[in-house]
């Protein structure tokens, strides 16, 4: 009979285990607000040793909702563009439609001529003394109005003796000159390119195939694409209510606006990312962390360095090829003899250096040379010295990492896996003109776990940087169309 009661006890444990498992909010829409600052303390204060070997947790997935608002896809607002190649000319979208003439249509200069005709203003002025006769007006009334209307017919006769003033008339150099003009004193300078330059006085769009033979670098260059060299500090954008995926809030929905100008403010922090969005919440095991960074684009940044060092590299190797065959081509002209005959004399003359060498070998000397600096290539006056190779970020963003939102029994958690540097672009570049300083760039782990109450705000503190967060129920709208569904 013990044992009975035993195994009926153990099954309504496991049983309300399993029913704590599964919260009754799972699935729930929320509103997360989140934001991320960094810390500006003295950080020579903190004796705490961060472990450098620990690295990001790898997700098998994960939500980046900061890609729409940073590559937004405008190849629809393309579509409204003409196309910059005269080849490729897009036919209009919308064709204005053609109404019947029910007027005959009549020139500036004509409609000009029937209200500057005198004998217009003569009939007129007649109607309205015969009209002002006919009623017991005022007399003083009668004069003033008799006497401004003369006015107008003598103005407009006056404006009819004038002589016409010439237009005038630009040719297409100084046109030319005038549109360089506005553009050297715009506040906005724009740089076209070739493709672009028939119609750069307007708006256009480089065809795809135009696009592609440009041969861009694809890592800074997308035909819908917009590069971003910095995170901006607050994001928004309008908002989809009837999504069923996670979408970010706009700005006026953010709850957290006077802690965000707050934070801008202070000395001790800088806000580096205010952002809201909302989404769906599950347990541990079906939740989707969310991927977010903020400050500057490491990558990009790299990207662009590299190709600026490729493309110097480049010159530098056409300049050397160039010089080596202007000197190759003075040589043979002063030696008079054929390749062969000069490639046999320099292996000669190879051999008698090296048999020098060795007769005056002076082992200080040697020890000095292979000591001494190489020196870079010298080209007329001008010496060409190429700098070092710039080397990949740490990670692509100043500040990047994860966070996770989800349910353990009917309680909201939160897990943030962050990693920020420990110098900003700013303070690494403000190193470098410091002479003899070392620039010790490491990543900063934050790595927390929180139990989370709805609408109450939270704070993950850290020596370098910090995470405000808070979590409110989303009551998401229905459509009409599902809820009449629901009704029948």
């Amino acid at each position: 009979m013990k044992i009975k009661q035993t195994i009926a006890l153990l099954t309504g444990v496991f049983a309300a285990n399993a029913l704590a498992a599964t919260s009754r909010w799972s699935g729930d829409w929320f509103e997360i607000e989140v934001i991320l600052l960094s810390n500006l303390s003295d950080k020579n204060e903190v004796k705490e040793v961060f472990d450098r070997a620990r690295s990001m947790p790898e997700y098998s997935r994960s939500l980046d909702i900061l890609r729409s608002v940073l590559s937004p896809e405008i190849s629809t607002l393309k579509q409204q563009l003409p196309y910059c190649d005269d080849k490729y000319q897009r036919a209009p979208l919308i064709t204005p439609a053609k109404m019947p003439q029910a007027f005959p249509l009549l020139s500036l200069e004509q409609i000009s001529a029937q209200f500057t005709d005198a004998s217009i203003f003569e009939r007129l002025m007649a109607d309205e003394q015969a009209r002002l006769e006919s009623t017991d007006t005022v007399v003083d009334d009668l004069s003033t109005q008799d006497t401004e209307l003369s006015q107008a017919v003598d103005a407009s006769i006056n404006t009819d003796e004038q002589a016409p003033q010439a237009e005038l008339v630009l040719t297409d150099e100084e046109l030319a000159l005038v549109e360089q003009a506005e553009q050297r004193f715009s506040e906005i300078q724009l740089r076209y390119h070739a493709q672009t330059k028939p119609l750069s006085a307007s708006l256009c769009a480089i065809h795809p195939e135009a696009f592609h033979d440009l041969n861009p670098n694809p890592q800074l260059y997308t035909y819908n694409g917009i590069p971003t060299d910095v995170m901006p500090p607050r994001i928004g954008q309008a908002e989809d209510l009837y999504s069923n995926t996670p979408y970010i809030i706009d700005r006026d929905s953010l709850e957290l606006k006077d802690v965000f100008l707050n934070l801008r403010r202070s000395k001790n922090f800088r806000p580096l990312l205010h952002v809201g969005w909302r989404q769906q919440v599950f347990e541990e095991n079906k939740s989707t962390p969310v991927k977010l960074y903020a400050g500057d684009n490491l990558a990009r940044i790299y990207q662009l360095a590299l190709a600026q060092y490729q493309q110097e590299l480049e010159q530098e190797q056409h300049s050397e090829a160039a010089l080596q065959q202007i000197l190759d081509g003075s040589e043979a002209v002063e030696s008079g003899l054929t390749p062969a005959q000069e490639k046999q004399q320099a292996k000669q003359q190879r051999l008698n250096q090296m048999f020098s060498t060795l007769d005056n070998f002076d082992e200080n000397q040697s020890i000095d040379i292979l000591n001494r600096p190489a020196t870079p290539l010298r080209i007329g006056n001008n010496d060409v010295a190429m700098d070092a190779a710039p080397t990949p970020p740490i990670q692509p963003w100043y500040l990047d990492g994860f966070l996770n939102i989800f349910l353990v029994g009917n309680y909201l958690n939160i897990k943030a896996d962050f990693s920020i540097l420990n110098l900003s672009l700013a303070e690494q570049e403000t190193l470098k003109l410091v002479p003899d300083s070392v620039i010790d760039l490491k990543p900063i782990r934050l790595s927390q776990q929180r139990r989370l109450i709805s609408r109450e705000t939270h704070y993950l503190d850290h020596p370098y940087m910090g995470l405000i967060v808070q979590i409110r129920r989303h009551d998401r709208p229905v459509k009409q169309d599902e809820t009449t569904d629901l009704l029948d």
